[in-house]
């Protein structure tokens, strides 16, 4: 049980500084059940403040946490703001014979991914995430019906990924301990614009993300 309004500073050396915490939390758990099968209830919220992602431009605000543990595993439910919209993370972890298996929703809208000098993005996430002891996967659609795209130049380049091993002059990609495999549809709004690289005017449509750890990752337009 968290006494009345801890103050989140002390949380500040552990995130580092891209991620800079402020405000108090307020919450509570409660423990029951026995020692081998213990069961936990609680909320947690952040007022006064909220998280800020420095690296994003964005601070994420009106944090609610709900934590709910049953026989078999726990529900749990993350809400956050970000500039007028908001996110709502909610799912369920089970504890199978052969490990955990989890599954999350993500569903947001007009929520601010990025605010910087060069990029402002808003988002409306309707997303899955999938995992096992196996593998993860997330899959589901992103719309970006916000979004300003003015670079002024082209400040830093694509490096290779650490996962990719060049072999006689190709490439080939390393098999990952924990694969992660992505499915998501990118889809354009109508407020979509961009202003550099010699370009200006309105970007439209879509763009379909597969990333198998298996093969090349890919995208389609």
């Amino acid at each position: 049980m968290f006494p009345e309004k801890v103050d989140v500073a002390f949380l500040a050396p552990l995130t580092g500084y891209l991620v800079e915490p402020t405000g108090k939390i307020n919450g509570s758990f409660s423990l029951s059940g026995t020692v081998n099968q213990p069961k936990a209830v609680g909320e947690m919220n952040i007022t006064e403040g909220g998280i800020s992602l420095s690296n994003q431009g964005v601070v994420l605000e009106d944090i609610k946490l709900i934590l709910a543990t049953e026989e078999n595993g726990a529900r749990l439910r993350f809400e956050a703001s970000s500039g007028k919209g908001e996110i709502v993370a909610s799912g369920k972890i089970l504890y199978a014979e052969n490990g955990i298996l989890g599954e999350i929703g993500i569903r947001g809208e007009d929520f601010m991914l990025l605010n910087l000098p060069e990029y402002e993005i808003t988002i409306a996430p309707d997303l899955r995430l999938l995992f096992s002891k196996e593998k993860g996967e997330l899959r589901g659609t992103v719309k970006i019906p916000i979004a300003r795209i003015t670079p002024e130049e082209m400040t830093s380049s694509v490096g290779v990924s650490d996962d990719v091993i060049f072999v006689n002059g190709g490439d080939e990609v390393k098999e990952a301990a924990w694969p992660f495999y992505i499915s998501m549809d990118v889809q354009l709004g109508e407020d979509v614009k961009i202003d550099g690289y010699g370009l200006k005017g309105r970007l439209t449509g879509g763009l379909a993300l597969k990333d198998d750890p298996r093969y090349r990752r890919t995208g389609f337009y």
